[in-house]
């Protein structure tokens, strides 16, 4: 299980994608009006001016977002959910996952989890993620008849029926033969595949990728390898059992509806009862996928249909759009606060030279201090461990605290600590010793009184001291 949302949310676990939803795409934005302000309208307008005008709203930030719950309380979770909720039932919209994310280390091994999680929360389940790397493979333009895109299929590849009739499907819902089915061919527009191992040898080029495939957890970590041997600008994935009947009713929708290509898939997975969907692309290949496979479509009429998914969902979704309309670009002003992120209080450990200068690592040999303090840090600084606040026996608006230096065969080392409610303690310093290759064993235990607050284990090796 990727996240813990019952323990975080309690009866509320269900809020959980939204509420990590909409944390993700504030930080993205940059936006800390939310926090400050502490309001549900405070973060309604926060999420809304963080759509961008084409429909897009970006997923990332900061891996803190990854572990919500060491700094986000129960209820502002439920606001943020709750707001979301309401943006997701109001308009459409996409959520991209950043590339950023892809270097998280508290994903592990299955990404895709993290885009199906999300998915939760949005829309059409329309989630899809950046690609892995910045790569941009040169675009290969097969040999089309009449300019009709070519569909082919991976030499030896099975699956030839269902390829042939998504084809068959594409020429059906558009006015004009768009698309022709050359099984085998190594350079195509559209490349149907039910292996990954199929798309990577370098053999075959497209800017479309649709694999049929229950494992997505493979594809997700190939999708890099598949753009830069492909040079697909989008990849598509469809279950296996059923894909036949979603493949025809993607290809209808796509043609005939004018959908751009992730509304196409959503409403073939509505329709077929099969799940298929926009897995990664290019921003820009998914927002102009119209125009991929019927250039010579009006203009006009392309544009009605981005206004037409871009409208509020509120029963407008079979009314015709006037071709005066244009697009609503903003609903709510604009909100981006200049205040800074939210911190939290951690347990900071530095090493220091004679001359009062941080070292950052232990020295080989010498005598050095070791600095302690409590310090206000971002929690969008990675990997800190807030101080446990709430276990402290106040006195007043302070309390002193004992500090102890602990090293296997050694008496321990005491100082206090004297630290305030808010902002950071004055350090307290410890002196220390390196004579000759040993390695060091040291760990600080910051207590009130009888009460362990923390405890800190200083790396046996001569690495990063700070904690």
């Amino acid at each position: 299980m990727l996240f813990d949302d019952k323990s975080w949310l309690n009866d509320y676990a269900d809020y959980g994608p939204f509420a990590r939803a909409a944390l993700g795409v504030l930080v993205a934005k940059g936006d800390w009006s939310w926090w400050h302000g502490r309001s549900s309208l405070g973060v309604s307008h926060a999420l809304h001016s963080a759509i961008r005008k084409n429909g897009i709203a970006v997923w990332g930030g900061d891996e803190a977002v990854f572990n919500a719950e060491d700094w986000i309380d129960t209820t502002l979770a439920i606001d943020l959910a709750r707001a979301f909720s309401d943006l997701s039932f109001g308009f459409d919209f996409r959520l991209r996952i950043d590339r950023s994310v892809w270097n998280w280390s508290s994903l592990g091994d299955d990404i895709n989890e993290l885009r199906t999680y999300l998915a939760d929360a949005v829309p059409d389940r329309r989630v899809f993620f950046d690609w892995p790397q910045d790569r941009r493979p040169r675009t290969k333009t097969p040999d089309r008849q009449d300019g009709a895109l070519v569909v082919s299929t991976p030499t030896g590849s099975t699956g030839v029926e269902a390829g042939q009739a998504f084809t068959e499907a594409l020429n059906r819902g558009s006015f004009f033969r768009v698309g022709d089915w050359k099984p085998g061919e190594s350079l195509a527009d559209v490349l149907l595949a039910k292996s990954v191992n199929t798309l990577t040898t370098g053999s075959v080029s497209a800017e479309l990728v649709i694999i049929i495939t229950d494992d997505q957890r493979t594809l997700a970590r190939s999708l890099d390898e598949i753009r830069g041997s492909t040079g697909a600008k989008c990849v598509v994935c469809v279950q296996e059992s059923g894909n036949e009947r979603w493949l025809e009713a993607f290809a209808e929708n796509w043609a005939g509806n004018y959908s751009s290509i992730d509304m196409a898939a959503a409403q073939a997975s509505e329709a077929a009862g099969v799940e298929g969907e926009v897995v990664v692309s290019n921003q820009t290949f998914l927002l102009h996928s119209r125009r991929f496979f019927s250039p010579r479509l009006d203009d006009n009429v392309l544009e009605s249909r981005q206004i037409h998914e871009l409208l509020p969902r509120f029963g407008m979704t079979d009314i015709d759009v006037p071709e005066n309309v244009k697009p609503i670009r903003k609903i709510l002003p604009k909100l981006i606060s200049t205040t800074p992120p939210p911190t939290a209080r951690v347990l900071e450990i530095d090493a220091i030279n004679g001359d009062g200068k941080k070292l950052g690592k232990l020295p080989s040999s010498g005598e050095f201090d070791i600095a302690v303090a409590v310090c206000p840090k971002t929690p969008l600084t990675k990997n800190l461990v807030s101080f446990p606040d709430q276990k402290v026996a106040w006195d007043g608006d302070k309390r002193v605290l004992q500090v102890h230096l602990l090293e296997l065969g050694k008496a321990p080392v005491t100082k206090e600590l004297i630290m305030p409610r808010t902002g950071a303690s004055a350090p307290v310093s410890f002196k220390y010793l390196i004579q000759g290759a040993k390695l060091v064993d040291l760990r600080f235990m910051i207590c009130d009184g009888a009460q362990i607050l923390q405890t800190e284990v200083v790396p046996s090796v001569r690495t990063v001291l700070r904690a």
